[in-house]
C-alpha cells in the first residue's frame, strides 16, 4: 500500500518539469532527438506543521520512499457524489483537467484518511473510477501522481513553536504530451498570444557562433560556424484562471522541452509599408531602417496585418526606389496576398521567427491565489 503525502503546502509551490533532448547542429540546420518519452515532474513543497504533523511526516518518510502526492497546484476540482463498487461513474466537468486513463484521483474521507483509485475511463463530463470502497456523500476530488522522495523531509523548528517542513517529490508524469489548438504555418504552431512581462524583464540578444582565429601577432579573424546568427530571448507568462493555466501548461508540455519548434511573431511594428500591393503582386515595398542598410538577411518570414492576417516567406530583398525621400526595400514574397491593399490598409508588419525552447528544465511558480508564472529561454532555429 502506498501512503499519501497529505500535508497542504504553505506559500508558493515550485513545479519543475524536465525532458532530455539531444541537439545536433550543423552549419545551416539542426536535428533534435527526444531521449525521455515521458517528462519528469518535481514538486518542491513547504509545509507549516504542528507537533502531531511533525511526528506523522517523520513516520511517513521513515517507512517509505514512495507516495501519492495531490496536485495541490490546481486546487479542488469539484464536489461530486460517490457510490460503492467497481467502475463507478462520477459526473464532473473534465474540460480543464489534465486527466487520462491510468491517472489517479483521490478524496478525503471523514476519518481524515485519503482514498486513491485509478481512472479507467473519462469523457468531457464524467470519469470512471476503478473502485470505491466507502460511500461518503459529497467529496472533493484531487488529481494524484505517484512520486518518489529522494532526499527525505527537512524539519526546521521556528520561534513560536511551529515547524517548517520541506520536501521534494518527483514523478514520471502520467500524461505524456500536452495539447495544442493553435493555427499552423509551414508545419509548426504559430503562437498568437504576446508573452506577458508581469515582473522581472524580457532579455533578448543577437550573436554569432564563431571560431576565434588569433595568433596574438597579426590581426585577429572570426570565422562564423553557422549560416545564421544566434538569436536568443526569454518568454514569460502569468496565467490566473484555471482554464488559462490548463491551456498554458498543456501547450508548454506539448513542446517537449527543446524538441518541438513553433513560430513566434515579434508583436511589434518591425517594418512599415511604403506603398500598396496588388492582389497578384509578390513584391511588398517597405521603408528601410533609418540606421541600417538592410534587414539582416535576404530570406525570412513575416506576418502582415492587412484586410486579413497574412504570413509569407520573403525569398529575396533588394533596394527599392525612394518614397518621399526615404530609402525603401522591395521584399519578394513566396505567394501573393490574393487581395489588393492600399498602403493605408497595411498595418503592422513584423518578423515571424521559428523558435524553440532553449531549456529542457522548466519551472512553474504556483502562488497562493495568484495563478502560475513561468519564464522560459528560447532560441531561433533554422527552418527548411
Amino acid at each position: 500500500m502506498i501512503n499519501v503525502w497529505p500535508f497542504i503546502p504553505a506559500g508558493d509551490t515550485i513545479e519543475t518539469v524536465s525532458w532530455l533532448t539531444e541537439v545536433h547542429q550543423s552549419r545551416a540546420s539542426e536535428q533534435r532527438v527526444q531521449l525521455r518519452q515521458i517528462p519528469r515532474r518535481q514538486f518542491d513543497f513547504s509545509h507549516m506543521l504542528q507537533h502531531k504533523d511533525v511526528v506523522a511526516a517523520a513516520a511517513l518518510v521513515a517507512s517509505s520512499t514512495e507516495f501519492y502526492v495531490p496536485d495541490w497546484t490546481m486546487g479542488q476540482i469539484g464536489a461530486v457524489p460517490l457510490t460503492v463498487g467497481d467502475d463507478v461513474v462520477v459526473s464532473i466537468d473534465t474540460t480543464d483537467l489534465w486527466i487520462g486513463v491510468g491517472s489517479h484521483v483521490g478524496w478525503l474521507k471523514p476519518n481524515g484518511q485519503w482514498d486513491v483509485t485509478e481512472v479507467v475511463d473519462f469523457s468531457t463530463t464524467t470519469i470512471t473510477l476503478a473502485s470505491v470502497s466507502e460511500s461518503i456523500g459529497l467529496a472533493a476530488l484531487w488529481l494524484f501522481d505517484k512520486a518518489i522522495c529522494r532526499e527525505g523531509v527537512r524539519l526546521e523548528t521556528k520561534p513560536g513553536g511551529y515547524t517548517r517542513g520541506s520536501i521534494s517529490l518527483e514523478t514520471a508524469f502520467s500524461i505524456s504530451e500536452g495539447s495544442s489548438d493553435l493555427s499552423q504555418y509551414r508545419g509548426h504552431d504559430v503562437f498568437t498570444k504576446p508573452p506577458v512581462v508581469a515582473s522581472g524583464s524580457s532579455v533578448s540578444g543577437v550573436s554569432w557562433d564563431v571560431t576565434d582565429i588569433d595568433n596574438s601577432l597579426g590581426a585577429p579573424y572570426l570565422l562564423r560556424n553557422r549560416k545564421n546568427p544566434k538569436r536568443t530571448f526569454s518568454m514569460r507568462w502569468h496565467a490566473l484562471t484555471r482554464s488559462d493555466i490548463r491551456r498554458n501548461r498543456g501547450w508548454i508540455f506539448s513542446r517537449k522541452g527543446k524538441l518541438k519548434a513553433f513560430w513566434l511573431p515579434s508583436f511589434q511594428n518591425d517594418m512599415t509599408a511604403a506603398s500598396g500591393i496588388s492582389s497578384s503582386s509578390t513584391t511588398l515595398t517597405v521603408f528601410a531602417p533609418e540606421k541600417a542598410l538592410d534587414l539582416g538577411g535576404e530570406s525570412f518570414d513575416i506576418e502582415i496585418a492587412g484586410l486579413s492576417l497574412y504570413r509569407r516567406r520573403v525569398t529575396n530583398v533588394t533596394v527599392g526606389s525612394p518614397v518621399g525621400g526615404k530609402r525603401t526595400l522591395d521584399l519578394t514574397l513566396d505567394t501573393p496576398l490574393g487581395v489588393t491593399h492600399l498602403v493605408s490598409q497595411l498595418g503592422r508588419i513584423n518578423f515571424l521567427r521559428c523558435v524553440r525552447f532553449d531549456a529542457d528544465r522548466i519551472e512553474f511558480s504556483h502562488g497562493v491565489a495568484a495563478g502560475v508564472s513561468v519564464a522560459i529561454p528560447c532560441i531561433e532555429v533554422p527552418v527548411p
